[in-house]
């Protein structure tokens, strides 16, 4: 019993020594990213505000924030925020994505194919991003320049059915119809029905 109530007083000295060797911005960003997991929003950005306040140079508190801000519709917002991460830390692969990411949803497609293309430099084998470069290339018409990209999506996630179908997109965009009934039947194989319309009225004649 003795050498149990040890052991307890031990964990209990350790807990307490990594609750007061946290910061108060480490602890208010930890609070925001419980808050932020559980889809607090509003709570994520008070507390991310709350760690900025005691350290300016938070990065993560910057993107935490960002985040936050985006699933609020604050689009604008997270950019900004997404941005000072990225001036603190240019390497910074999870700012420069997520600041991608939202520029994308502004229709600012240059500005997330620059983003991506920073994260893709640094991460080669991240898929989302790919993704992402390869639907502002698409929303830029730039269709063959989108291909690859969509090519590169589903060699690192063979089971992504959306990719084959915006590859069908791309290349039936792009003039190639036949490689576009090719993608969609690759979906339509592992079981995205949304394609069935497309197969029936482009590659069944």
């Amino acid at each position: 019993m003795k050498h149990f109530n040890m052991i307890l007083i031990l964990l209990f000295s350790l807990s307490w020594l990594a609750a007061v060797s946290q910061s108060p911005s480490e602890a208010a960003y930890l609070s925001g990213m419980r808050a932020l997991d559980d889809g607090n929003y509003l709570v994520a950005k008070d507390e991310f505000t709350r760690a900025l306040a005691a350290d300016p140079t938070n990065v993560d508190a910057y993107t935490g924030r960002g985040q936050a801000l985006q699933n609020l519709k604050d689009i604008q917002g997270a950019i900004d925020d997404y941005t000072s991460a990225v001036k603190l830390d240019p390497a910074n692969t999870g700012a420069l994505f997520c600041r991608g990411e939202a520029s994308y949803l502004i229709q600012d497609y240059d500005g997330a194919i620059e983003d991506m293309n920073a994260v893709i430099q640094q991460d080669p084998g991240r898929a989302e991003a790919y993704l992402c470069r390869a639907d502002a290339r698409y929303g830029l018409g730039l269709y063959r320049d989108a291909i690859p990209d969509y090519d590169r999506v589903v060699a690192l996630q063979p089971a992504n059915t959306q990719a084959w179908q915006s590859a069908g997109y791309a290349r039936l965009k792009a003039g190639d119809t036949a490689g576009a009934c090719m993608n969609w039947q690759k979906a339509l194989d592992m079981g995205n029905k949304n394609v069935e319309l497309l197969i029936e009225k482009y590659c069944s004649k």
